[in-house]
């Protein structure tokens, strides 16, 4: 419904659907608002929509803010950036991570990526996304419990839940479409992780059969794959 509305980039569509979010409402009717503007985020980085008047309640999408202009607020025009493009095949599984984030990760992660008091921390911005994918494979393919750091913000429970839930029963295609969703989302600026180096790992890590902690994947943080070996 928002990624239609928004992408002609009409002023009074966007302020309708900003003022959906200003309203009560079920999280999930938010939740999925949020998702349909995030499709075409990168548009709007570049092109935003000028409003006539502030849009009530966006200050409670800090996110959103450089999507949209109006009198008084003009985002600054986003930096030349580094990064390269996705190839078409990258990009195909963008999309495809995208569909799995919306039905398996949303909940506790959010639509913007910035995490659910009570469930989940952020994914944007977040050092475990960015860094090294010997660490955050493991993490999807064994779960995550006890205490986290992300970003140099520690979380507990019950900041946070216990455990995160593996998502070992992908196939490594989808597994990599996560991969490239997370690390290409909200902000996130890293390159995918290739299909090799991800059935690299999960044939390393095979005989794990509980949740990885913190402190095991420490060693996986921040060296090369040619320095870290499962145990």
């Amino acid at each position: 419904m928002s990624q239609a509305a928004l992408h002609g980039g009409d002023p009074v569509d966007a302020a309708t659907i900003l003022a959906l979010l200003d309203e009560p409402s079920a999280d999930w009717r938010h939740e999925a608002l949020l998702a349909g503007i995030k499709m075409i985020e990168p548009r709007l980085v570049k092109e935003p929509i000028a409003l006539t008047t502030a849009p009530g309640g966006i200050d409670r999408h800090p996110l959103l803010l450089p999507l949209f202009a109006w009198p008084g607020h003009t985002p600054e025009p986003p930096p030349e950036s580094p990064v390269r493009s996705l190839t078409k095949s990258e990009h195909k599984l963008f999309v495809k991570g995208r569909q799995i984030y919306l039905t398996s990760c949303v909940a506790c992660h959010a639509a913007d990526g910035s995490g659910t008091p009570l469930l989940a921390p952020p994914l944007a911005g977040s050092d475990w996304v960015l860094g090294n994918e010997e660490r955050l494979v493991r993490v999807l393919l064994h779960g995550l419990s006890g205490p986290i750091t992300v970003s140099g913000k520690h979380y507990t429970v019950p900041e946070i839940q216990p455990e995160m839930p593996p998502l070992a029963t992908l196939g490594n295609t989808e597994i990599g479409a996560v991969l490239t969703y997370l690390r290409r989302a909200w902000g996130n600026a890293a390159d995918p992780i290739t299909s090799g180096d991800l059935n690299r790992i999960r044939i390393e890590s095979q005989g794990r059969t509980t949740p990885w902690t913190e402190k095991e994947l420490k060693p996986y943080a921040g060296l090369s794959p040619e320095v870290v070996k499962t145990p």
